[in-house]
């Protein structure tokens, strides 16, 4: 869990660190600081999800019933681990039937 989380803090501070650069220029870019603002916003957001989510999982109650898994949403969250850090461009993800994941 630890590395996962560590993905999309490491994210935010690339991209506080990029967007300040940014501004620091003798002509700042404000689309630029602003997309890493953006940036910013969408890996917190994972963050909390992966955090939400291990959280659910830990549950005493959830454990000990049974749920339904949406796992279109459970790949596609484990192809966005697998393509941001350490494994990007290491792993290759293939549909069963052909095609490729979005």
């Amino acid at each position: 869990m630890a590395h996962e989380i560590n993905q999309p803090l490491s994210a935010i501070a690339t991209f506080a660190q990029s967007g300040s650069r940014w501004l620091r220029r003798p002509n700042p870019d404000i689309e630029e600081a602003l997309s890493c603002l953006r940036q910013i916003d969408e890996n917190a957001r994972r963050a909390g999800d992966i955090i939400r989510n291990f959280r659910e999982l830990t549950r005493i109650e959830q454990v000990e019933r049974r749920t339904s898994l949406d796992l279109k949403k459970l790949t596609q969250e484990a192809i966005a681990i697998v393509n941001f850090g350490e494994y990007s461009g290491k792993v290759e993800i293939q549909r069963a039937m052909g095609g490729e994941y979005p």
